[in-house]
């Protein structure tokens, strides 16, 4: 039995068809997003939205019903400029005008620790808890430590004490924060009080020392004159001189 063998198939050819002649989808531009997007947007997500709404007020309302309010009291002082020491006269020719250097020393001088202390001990400041305390679990700081009052309690009350010097003026604004009215008032008109006491105190020290220095130098003057005319009587004796 024979095997016919049939030539192969050829090829079907391939139609060639310009590229031009089918029209090519493109993308549609981005529509404008317009107001009534957004509120569907919104009332998609209203279950989300009220939720986390309702939570930040809650928060809010909690926080301000825990929340200790603060109250703020403040006194206003006039620095004035420093009188020329008597016992040196020579310092009020070369003495600025202004002297920013003495301003702002006293600056530093109402937020110091002397003051600060003065403050505490005249008003009992230091048993007060917003004055003690080191944290929510923490026990009260000790208002004293080997008889002086605890530096931290000094430190936390140096905290509530705010000085804004006026501009282009010499007002200075001292405002104390507590949470009591009362206690910001009188801490306030106290810091003031002794601030002005230290201050005159200060310039009756220096005015004292002024006089010692002018009783110093007057004896000086008067022993060294009695030693002149002394000498000079003497001199005269020796040389036979009568003074009419």
């Amino acid at each position: 039995m024979e095997t016919l063998r049939l030539p192969a198939p050829a090829p079907a050819p391939l139609l060639e068809v310009p590229f031009e002649r089918y029209a090519v989808e493109k993308p549609e531009p981005p529509g404008e997003f317009r107001l009534r997007d957004y509120w569907r947007v919104v009332h998609a997500q209203r279950r989300t939205i009220a939720v986390c709404g309702s939570l930040a007020l809650g928060a809010a309302l909690l926080f301000n019903y825990v929340a200790v309010p603060v109250y703020r009291s403040t006194a206003t002082l006039q620095i004035d400029r420093e009188q020329p020491n008597t016992a040196r006269l020579e310092d009020s020719l070369v003495q600025p005008l202004e002297q920013p250097d003495y301003i702002e020393t006293q600056y530093k001088i109402l937020k110091s620790r002397t003051l600060a202390r003065g403050v505490m001990e005249k008003l009992g400041l230091a048993e007060r808890p917003e004055y003690r305390r080191r944290g929510l679990r923490a026990a009260l700081d000790p208002p004293r430590l080997g008889g002086e009052l605890n530096p931290a309690v000094v430190s936390r009350f140096l905290d509530a004490v705010t000085v804004t010097p006026g501009k282009g003026t010499r007002l200075v604004e001292v405002a104390i924060d507590s949470v009591s009215q009362e206690v910001a008032a009188r801490t306030a008109n106290t810091l003031a009080e002794i601030y002005i006491e230290q201050n005159l105190a200060a310039k009756w020290d220096s005015t004292q020392r002024a006089s010692a220095w002018l009783t110093q130098q007057l004896a000086e003057l008067k022993a060294r004159l009695e030693r002149s005319e002394s000498d000079l009587l003497t001199y005269a004796m020796r040389h036979s001189i009568i003074f009419v």
